[in-house]
């Protein structure tokens, strides 16, 4: 199959304050920041890291990295703040400046599951696989964690990328234990299966995503190759219909037209 830039997920957004007490026992529990009592703060840090993280929604990069460099002028010891700047220096393309950010996040609360998930993600969109996973894991490990599958899924696309696919498939099955509708593991299964030469499993796991999620140019993509192979011509003209109505401008587009070409 054709390898399409790797698609990775960031976690949902839940911005606390920054400023916590430290746990007395001596005993690491795992939770960073999130599992602390915070301590009182003017709360600015989190509005402008709030706006700034909206601004980005919206593409306006402009003045989301303005509200982003005013969180951190309000506390720059902000784990969150640092992370989304993170975030907005990758969208911009200055990778230095957003790996200084990550890293800065992750010493500030080395427990912060939104940054390791985002510094993982941008490790592995660099190639830069087993540093990748190493965050993810760790991601994963915080019992706070309540959306485990993004980093599990995460961590199987970028080993799928590194061109382990017994790791990838670990990691996207353990995904789907925590969620079983979580679509972005059931897609990344399908591809994983179609590579393999299980046709029929990547069909059911593709059938599995229509019920939770809307096709992309990606899983189209997989579901022509995929019906293609199994001889279902009623399938594939299903799949290569929606991609001409919905995405006709795509490289998948491209690719299907070299098919039809050849067959």
């Amino acid at each position: 199959m054709n390898k399409q830039p790797l698609m990775i997920l960031l976690l949902p957004w839940l911005l606390v304050g920054c400023a916590t007490t430290q746990t007395q026992t001596g005993i690491d529990d795992q939770t960073g920041q999130a599992g602390q009592v915070a301590k009182a703060s003017d709360g600015r840090a989190d509005i402008y890291t709030n706006l700034a993280v909206s601004y980005m929604r919206e593409n306006r990069l402009d003045i989301a990295l303005q509200e982003g460099k005013k969180a951190i002028a309000a506390d720059s010891n902000s784990a969150n703040a640092n992370n989304v700047m993170g975030l907005i220096y990758q969208r911009l393309g200055q990778n230095a400046l957003a790996e200084n950010h990550f890293k800065r996040a992750i010493a500030i609360d080395p427990h912060n599951f939104y940054a390791l998930n985002a510094y993982g993600s941008f490790l592995c969109q660099l190639h830069r696989f087993e540093q990748a996973l190493v965050q993810f894991d760790q991601a994963v490990k915080n019992p706070l964690n309540r959306s485990r599958e993004v980093a599990l899924t995460n961590a199987g696309i970028c080993a799928y990328g590194a061109g382990n696919k017994e790791k990838a498939d670990d990691y996207l099955r353990t995904a789907l234990s925590n969620n079983s509708r979580h679509a972005p593991a059931l897609a990344q299964m399908a591809e994983l299966n179609y590579d393999r030469g299980d046709y029929q499993a990547a069909r059911d796991y593709l059938l599995r995503y229509e019920q939770v999620a809307q096709h992309n140019p990606k899983t189209l993509w997989t579901g022509i190759q995929t019906a293609h192979r199994l001889g279902d011509k009623k399938a594939r003209s299903k799949y290569a219909e929606l991609l001409r109505k919905q995405y006709p401008d795509s490289p998948q587009m491209r690719m299907l037209r070299d098919l039809e070409k050849r067959s």
